[in-house]
């Protein structure tokens, strides 16, 4: 894509060596010159001119060259270091290799996210040994007892909600992911209908506070 990109600049694409037209009219003017001209002196100043420019070029375009090299290696290393680095989700959340499925409630500038019955979220990652979820169910939730969590639609640990409201746990996931994209959701076996005279009008289950995939 970078390659494309710069062969289509025609100042560029001639100093990394694809376009090789500027230095063909430099002759091409040069040789002119040498046929209209009898001074010889006036002749070899120009053809120095001319030759000094092509050096010049010639520089340049080994520089960009190389530039282009460094960019293309950096750019790819980022990539690289992002795939296999650990994934820490906090909320508001900014990445964007994960996508967030139905179940998830809008949010404005909360530090966790609420879930009505159950969310999905999609990963896009190399790295997925384990995961570490931490929440909340708040205790006046009756209706929520269990959080179930699965990955690719395997249930891989069930949390008692009423006995920690406040729930944290890591989870071995390895053997349940056979690719780098892969599904997780969080499945709560209840949804808390909002009071007539709340200002939230939602129903909800439970809230999530942090996600770490290592």
């Amino acid at each position: 894509m970078i390659w494309k990109t710069i062969k289509k600049i025609p100042i560029l694409s001639f100093l990394i060596g694809s376009d090789k037209r500027i230095l063909l009219k430099l002759n091409q003017i040069s040789n002119t010159i040498s046929k209209s001209f009898n001074n010889k002196n006036l002749i070899q100043k120009i053809n120095h001119f001319i030759i000094s420019k092509q050096n010049l070029f010639k520089k340049l375009s080994t520089l960009l060259l190389l530039g282009c090299y460094i960019i293309t290696i950096w750019y790819f290393a980022y990539e690289l270091y992002l795939s296999y680095s650990p994934l820490d989700i906090w909320f508001p959340n900014e990445l964007t290799t994960v996508s967030f499925e139905d179940g998830w409630l809008d949010q404005s500038n909360e530090n966790y996210r609420w879930i009505e019955g159950e969310g999905t979220i999609v990963f896009h990652h190399r790295r997925h040994n384990s995961i570490t979820i931490e929440g909340y169910v708040p205790e006046d939730f009756s209706e929520v007892t269990n959080l179930d969590i699965l990955v690719n639609g395997k249930k891989v640990s069930t949390i008692n909600t009423k006995e920690t409201p406040h729930f944290g746990e890591t989870i071995d996931i390895k053997d349940y992911i056979k690719s780098n994209e892969f599904e997780i959701t969080f499945a709560f076996n209840g949804i808390h209908p909002p009071a007539p005279d709340s200002a939230d009008p939602r129903s909800l289950s439970g809230l999530i506070s942090h996600i770490y995939i290592e």
